[in-house]
């Protein structure tokens, strides 16, 4: 009787009631393990996933540590950070995944460069293959801005096309974008990248407003099998449409600067988050449409390893490696407030993953 009610106790805890039925939330280990090295790749954020035509999944992350970790698992002197990398998985098997960046083994650079010498690139969403091998990556470019681990500003927004054949993976045709705005005193920061959400007529954009302290959700869209940078950019200003970047008007506040969106099953569009990035809990949004109107938030997991010393931020869904069996994958990152930190403990810097079951 005792071990009946304790599980019942356990379910009421990581279970949530809501209108829709009952969310119940578990670690994947799986994927938390194929996460977890010691050589080469050894943690990463960002972790966005792109499924491809052939059936396998291309993974984006943002500053990467490449190096060995010694079984203390302190990292090793010659440890380098490059700015972003990639990876590739076949099927659902966390275990294929296979990292990929730029320069060599003894001299590790990122896959992604911008091409006018500027700052450094890390990562947004991508426009998935239609069958070409060509993926379009959405590229956030960073600058140094000021002191601390938050001393950076974001400057322009790109996209680049990344071409797999094979297990071989290069970058071509950057292209910068003119829809972007640089924070400019009490006019925020607009950048599109966030997520993307492929549909048959048109392909959705989403993008933020960042006022440092809280950031909000933007729409665009553009025709579906069309290049972004290359063809006219639509903005949803609350009511409709406009080709006027300045009409664009947040249609959801208090959001990560990466998220993810996506379609449901059952037709309904479910945004992922985090409250302004780097809120303790993981958030899933539902909506009638790709501009909403949104529900309440529902926190669907309380991320256990946030402390003083540790943080953890932009959560977002990957709907192409999840099943009514398996669960909604999610991920989410973790980082530390002083980084060397990250330099004793090679455990914090990685991707965390949970299943979502939707009852």
């Amino acid at each position: 009787m005792k071990k009946k009610f304790f599980l019942l106790f356990l379910f009421l805890i990581i279970s949530i009631s809501v209108s829709e039925g009952i969310f119940l939330a578990e670690r994947d280990e799986d994927y938390d393990r194929a996460f977890f090295r010691n050589s080469g790749w050894t943690g990463a954020d960002g972790a966005y996933s792109i499924p491809l035509s052939d059936g396998r999944t291309m993974w984006l992350f943002g500053d990467t540590f490449i190096g060995e970790v010694n079984s203390s698992g302190k990292r090793s002197k010659e440890t380098v950070i490059i700015n972003n990398s990639i990876a590739l998985q076949e099927g659902g098997d966390p275990s294929t995944i296979k990292f990929i960046y730029g320069g060599s083994e003894e001299k590790p650079e990122s896959f992604f460069i911008p091409p006018d010498g500027k700052g450094w690139f890390w990562i947004y969403d991508a426009i998935p293959d239609r069958g070409d091998g060509k993926t379009i990556v959405f590229l956030p470019q960073i600058e140094v801005s000021g002191e601390g681990i938050f001393g950076f500003r974001q400057t322009g927004n790109w996209t680049a096309d990344v071409l797999i054949k094979g297990n071989k993976c290069s970058v071509e045709n950057y292209k910068k974008l003119s829809c972007f705005q640089e924070k400019q005193g009490e006019k925020p920061a607009i950048a599109f990248g966030a997520s993307v959400l492929v549909e048959k007529d048109w392909t959705y954009i989403y993008g933020t407003e960042d006022y440092e302290s809280t950031k909000n959700l933007l729409l665009a869209r553009i025709i579906s099998g069309s290049i972004p940078a290359e063809t006219p950019w639509e903005f949803y200003t609350g009511t409709g449409w406009s080709k006027n970047l300045s009409d664009c008007k947040a249609i959801f506040k208090e959001v990560g600067n990466e998220l993810s969106v996506h379609k449901n099953s059952d037709g309904k569009y479910m945004l992922t988050t985090q409250k302004n990035g780097s809120d303790s809990d993981v958030e899933i949004i539902f909506g009638e449409s790709p501009e909403g109107p949104w529900d309440k938030p529902l926190a669907v997991w309380h991320i256990p390893e946030v402390n003083s010393k540790i943080f953890a931020y932009n959560a977002k869904a990957h709907p192409e490696l999840s099943d009514r069996e398996k669960g909604l994958l999610i991920s989410y990152n973790v980082n530390a407030w002083n980084f060397d930190d990250l330099l004793l403990d090679s455990n914090i810097y990685r991707p965390r993953f949970i299943r979502i079951h939707i009852e």
